[in-house]
């Protein structure tokens, strides 16, 4: 996402030659970069949870990594809130509130990056002012 947003601003330079891009302005064309990147990939995350297999598939991956997170663990607190959150995931709707926490951690992540990446792309490939001579 650093990437997309740094080429969000080569891309934007190319086409308005004669703008200025601070890094301010990088920060806001890479968030908006980040935030269309997360659309495309959440639409795609969402479409692929319709199946049924994948929803198994995903739900029985989670649960070998808790099931090695429980053996691995010698604290029984520890062990029991890990029990507790393997059979939430075996609901329903304890996989979806996992599935739409993920995507609101992500959503976070793409902006911030993508900004981030926006804000060192105008560093790099932002058009500076040209002092005016008199």
């Amino acid at each position: 996402m650093v990437a997309c947003g740094g080429m969000s601003i080569a891309f934007y330079t190319r086409r308005e030659p004669h703008q200025t891009v601070t890094a301010g302005g990088g920060l806001r064309i890479g968030s908006l970069a980040g935030m269309f990147g997360f659309f495309i990939n959440a639409t795609l995350s969402t479409l692929s949870m319709l199946s049924a297999n994948s929803r198994a598939a995903m739900r029985g991956e989670m649960m070998n990594r808790l099931k090695e997170a429980m053996a691995s663990s010698s604290d029984p607190a520890a062990t029991d809130m890990l029990r507790r959150l393997g059979d939430q995931l075996n609901s329903p709707s304890g996989l979806a509130m996992l599935f739409t926490f993920a995507l609101l951690v992500l959503a976070v992540l793409f902006v911030i990056f993508g900004g981030l990446g926006g804000a060192i792309g105008a560093t790099l490939f932002g058009r500076r002012q040209e002092p005016e001579q008199q």
